[in-house]
Order: structure tokens, then C-alpha cells, then sequence
């Protein structure tokens, strides 16, 4: 039986410089089979590493359909879902959360990023269950290609992550978080720079009416 290995799945505009860095880095490690690399924009001509997938959208498709897409094409089971402007020392977090942890068979649902690892990490790197999602929780996060289930596509940008908690804990299963482990980056660089745009702060207010409208969110 070969070893299970990662999907990563990343959308990108190309927005981080240190984007290749990470591609590369991640391209190298065991643990990952592949990388299918969205590219929202019209193409960048560059040199890829070889576990790279370049998929060139050609226009900005956002977050979750680029999510949708990777989760239904991954050759490699379970799946990564990767920000691009997000990076972590690799060796602590798939020492933490290895691809053989989250199998077809098993009872955990996603695995995001704690809200501690932003600030000042725990001093222990551990998984504890979660209820409903923290800041930048799927900014990085794990699942199993079983457990997917597809993000309506009238929802762009925000509320996949909700999304995919919900839909999980309604078929019994636990989400998790993981701490201890400090996330490197500028998060949601992108998505900061376009929201000053009139057409991307409309896009949000409709995400966040089909939050309210699927009843995904789970109040503070």
C-alpha cells in the first residue's frame, strides 16, 4: 500500500513574492503529491516546480470555486488548502497532521488554523475540537477529498469555510484546529487589496447574505 501524500490546492494573483519560495518548499517535501496551483489572473510565465500544476483561470475566479475545482481533481487524497501568502516551518505541521491522519473512515471533518498561531502560538503544538470557526481559520486547513462537499457556486469569496464546518458536523464529524505552530506571511494580502474595489465589497455583501441565507454561521 503506497503512502498517502497531500493535494495542495492554492489560489492565487500573484500578489505574494514570496509565492514561488513556498511552491517550491512544499514541492519538495514527501508528504505532498501534488500542487494545483489557480491562477486568477491571465498567466505568468514562469518557471514552476515539478509538482506543480499551473491551472490558469484567466480571470479572477476567486476562492471557492478555485477550492471547488481542486477538491474534485486532486489525484492525491487528503487535501491541503493553502493560502498564498501563508507559510509555516513544514516540518512541525505535518509532524502535527500528517496525510495518514485524516482518512475516508475517519471522524474528522477539517483541520484549520488556530487563532494562536497568528499571535503568540501555544508553547505546545496540539489539535483541539472546535464548534464554530476563528479568524483565518482556512487560511490553511485539511480534509479529506471524501469529505468534501461542494460550496455552492453563487458563493465567491467569503463563507466556504463555514460552509464546509457545517456540512461536516452535520454528518458527524469533528472539526478541528491546530495550535503551536506560527503562520508566516501577510494573511489575505489579496483579498485586502481588492476589497477596496466597489465590484469585490459587493461580491462580499452577497457572500455574507448566503451565510445568513444557508444559516451556516454559527453566532458569538
Amino acid at each position: 500500500m503506497r503512502d498517502k501524500k497531500y493535494t495542495v490546492i492554492i489560489p492565487t494573483m500573484w500578489e505574494c513574492p514570496r509565492l514561488l519560495t513556498t511552491l517550491k518548499e512544499l514541492s519538495s517535501r514527501g508528504e505532498v503529491g501534488e500542487i494545483l496551483l489557480f491562477d486568477n489572473t491571465a498567466g505568468k510565465d514562469i518557471k514552476l516546480p515539478s509538482k506543480v500544476t499551473h491551472i490558469i483561470e484567466g480571470r479572477n475566479t476567486f476562492v471557492n470555486q478555485p477550492w471547488n475545482k481542486g477538491a474534485c481533481s486532486a489525484s492525491n487524497n487528503p487535501l491541503l488548502v493553502l493560502n498564498d501568502d501563508i507559510w509555516f516551518e513544514w516540518d512541525s505541521l505535518f509532524k502535527l497532521v500528517p496525510p495518514d491522519l485524516i482518512d475516508s473512515e475517519s471522524k474528522i471533518g477539517m483541520i484549520g488554523i488556530g487563532l494562536d498561531c497568528y499571535r503568540s502560538p501555544h508553547p505546545e503544538k496540539a489539535l483541539f475540537e472546535i464548534r464554530k470557526r476563528t479568524y483565518g481559520y482556512a487560511c490553511t486547513f485539511f480534509i479529506n477529498q471524501n469529505h468534501w462537499v461542494e460550496i455552492p457556486q453563487e458563493m465567491k469569496i467569503w463563507g466556504g469555510d463555514d460552509w464546509l464546518l457545517t456540512k461536516n458536523r452535520e454528518q458527524g464529524r469533528v472539526n478541528l484546529a491546530f495550535s503551536g505552530i506560527k503562520a508566516l506571511g501577510e494573511v489575505s494580502l489579496t483579498t485586502r487589496k481588492l476589497e477596496r474595489e466597489t465590484y469585490i465589497r459587493g461580491i462580499i455583501e452577497n457572500d455574507i447574505r448566503l451565510i445568513k441565507k444557508y444559516k451556516i454561521r454559527e453566532e458569538t
